[in-house]
């Protein structure tokens, strides 16, 4: 099996309880620089291949890729920056852009040496150009103080003297600054970090700084789940993942009823199952949803493979919770890579797990690099930084509510109800600078409810759009139909523009027979179509509006079942009709497809809609391929 990233191993290391080994074994960093590399390295300011060999000194080209990780991390970009191939010895992206930023340079106009050892005048040089370019102000210090100070370079004493000064570099006694002595790994680091630190980076918790009262302090449990019991239950392990899980979910009840795989489960209230459905391909697999029992005492292995998941696996780019193989000896390996648990042992994997012991796995956790449903992205986060990130609250804006502005526009209803407007000149701009239009269609108590009426932004309405809404909307009383003018961006003024289109004497009566459908034949595999037909010895009526109302039926639960129209005018009397050139015609879904007939009869009172009811009978669908002159 693959090894975990390194910086997984390092989180393993720092959060078991094996003493480290000796400072000088370079596969662990020293004692004293445990918390700056942990911090850096949740920081990103560390690529993982330097997380090694903590005493081996540090490359010109690894020193580089440091400076550029902590440019970014303090909000530095390269958008503007020009970034082009300069030296003849190294094309290291990292060492080219600190080169365009104006942080380093070369040993000569066209070499670098990336592979060179760094000195530590010559990274203070390279650090103070990075103060300057962030713009800090910092202090220098007088370095007569170290009796090394002759071997300082002239072109280095300034830098020195400020990060000395700063408290980024300090001597290695009290009387030796040792400029020219080369700098390890983990020396780079811990003062790179407090670099980061002096020019406003913001600090990074870490594990060995907390306890799992964190988990509290996150509002991810509460001190009641910490303290109810012994064991903890798999339905309040699964409700604590979700807390924990730090990405906005748009499931709804609606995909429980989708196909019959979880109908056995049906019998969960609808909290429940959101929750499951939340979890699904995130901690569990819609399989597993069928055997859960939610009430048991959750195992060690169980909890062990749901938090594993959560955090995401990292062998792979495209791994997701049903590519881990759910074999107990595997997970344990995984989960103790990742730093959910200090040893391999399945000894008791089939016992009930105590909350005591999940608390401490999902502490561990939320210092983790995590991966999004195992897929593993090129800056890993930690748990918690996405977790305190998402959580932060947005300052109060002032906004104001836009002035409503009524326009004095005269709307005429034609016979087949479409509807023409004209705009007054002095509000031309509406149309000019792409204002966006909402409709609404208002009732006699004065309630509104938006549609979806897509309109010439300021010239009217088609008739069928008038037809559609009308009769989708039968058992609303609509008095109006409100155009409303606005913009995403709100203009100086402020102002929202409206005007009023009178309905209230458009009455709808169902009356007639019903119509009996044909065929319904759409285009190659699309939703719509080009032609539909009746039954034998019916006709489509001159004149005629006829709305298809599709019932589509793929919910269990026939609430969740939605209903779309489509409105279309026959223009000539016949058994079949057929879209105008570049126009198809159809619903959102192909479920059972019905038709009606809508007839305008005009009176002096206004107008009124004659719909037959709708048919009992669906159409036929077919699919066929069309001439060009149809598509």
């Amino acid at each position: 099996m693959k090894k975990i990233l390194s910086v997984i191993l390092i989180l393993v290391m720092f959060m078991s309880n094996s003493a480290f080994a000796d400072d000088s074994y370079s596969d662990y960093p020293a004692q004293w620089a445990k918390t700056e590399i942990l911090k850096a390295s949740a920081a990103n300011i560390v690529n993982e291949k330097i997380l090694c060999d903590y005493n081996r000194d540090i490359t010109r080209e690894e020193f580089c890729e440091l400076v550029v990780n902590t440019y970014e991390a303090l909000g530095g970009n390269f958008l503007n920056i020009p970034i082009s191939a300069h030296f003849s010895d190294t094309n290291n992206w990292d060492v080219l852009e600190a080169y365009a930023i104006g942080v380093v340079s070369g040993i000569s106009e066209t070499e670098f040496a990336p592979h060179e050892k760094i000195t530590r005048e010559q990274m203070a040089v390279m650090m103070n150009r990075l103060i300057e370019l962030m713009n800090y102000a910092a202090e220098p210090t007088d370095l007569n103080v170290f009796n090394d100070f002759n071997q300082i370079s002239s072109w280095a004493t300034d830098s020195l003297s400020i990060l000395a000064g700063s408290g980024i570099i300090k001597g290695i006694s009290d009387a030796q600054i040792a400029p020219l002595q080369n700098v390890s790994r983990e020396q780079a680091i811990v003062m790179i970090w407090r670099l980061y630190e002096l020019l406003g980076g913001e600090d990074v918790l870490i594990y060995e700084e907390t306890t799992p009262d964190i988990l509290t302090e996150l509002g991810i449990i509460t001190d009641a789940n910490r303290n109810n019991g012994e064991y903890i239950t798999t339905l309040e392990v699964l409700k604590t993942i979700k807390q924990a899980k730090v990405f906005s979910s748009t499931v709804r009840l609606a995909d429980w009823y989708r196909g019959d795989t979880l109908a056995e489960m049906d019998y969960l209230d609808d909290d429940t199952k959101l929750l499951l459905l939340e979890l699904c391909n995130y901690a569990l697999t819609y399989n597993e949803i069928t055997t859960l029992d939610l009430d048991s005492d959750i195992t060690n292995y169980e909890a062990l493979l749901y938090v594993t998941r959560m955090v995401g696996d990292t062998y792979g780019c495209t791994d997701s919770v049903t590519d881990i193989d759910t074999d107990k000896e595997n997970i344990y390996e995984i989960a103790y890579e990742k730093g959910l648990i200090q040893n391999t042992d399945t000894i008791n994997a089939e016992v009930p797990m105590t909350r005591e012991e999940f608390y401490n796995i999902l502490h561990r956790a939320l210092f983790a690099k995590y991966h999004r449903g195992g897929i593993v992205s090129a800056q890993p986060y930690r748990l918690i930084d996405r977790y305190k990130n998402q959580n932060i609250k947005p300052q109060p804006v002032e906004t104001k509510e836009p002035e409503k502005v009524e326009l004095a526009v005269d709307a005429v209803i034609e016979d087949d109800l479409s509807v023409k407007w004209t705009l007054p000149d002095e509000y031309s701009f509406i149309a000019e600078n792409e204002y966006s239009a909402t409709t609404y269609l208002i009732g006699k108590d004065g309630t509104e409810e938006m549609q979806s009426i897509s309109s010439a932004r300021s010239s009217g309405y088609d008739g069928y759009e008038i037809v559609k809404y009308l009769i989708s909307g039968i058992d609303g009383d609509w008095v109006a139909i409100r155009c409303e003018y606005s913009k995403a961006l709100a203009p100086e003024d402020n102002k929202e523009y409206y005007f009023d289109i009178d309905i209230s004497n458009i009455k709808i009566v169902v009356e007639g027979d019903e119509i009996n459908p044909g065929i319904y034949t759409r285009y190659n595999r699309s939703w719509t179509a080009k032609e539909i037909s009746l039954a034998d010895g019916e006709n489509f009526e001159e004149g005629c509006y006829y709305i298809l109302k599709d019932y589509d039926k793929k919910y269990r639960k026939e609430e969740f079942n939605s209903v779309s129209y489509e409105v279309f005018m026959a223009e000539e009397t016949g058994n079949t009709f057929i879209a105008p050139t570049n126009r198809s015609f159809g619903v959102n879904y192909l479920g059972e497809i019905h038709i009606q007939k809508v007839k305008i009869k005009k009176s002096d009172n206004g107008y009124v809609l004659s719909v037959t009811p709708e048919s009992t009978n669906i159409f036929k669908i077919e699919e066929s391929l069309f001439e060009n002159s149809h598509i």
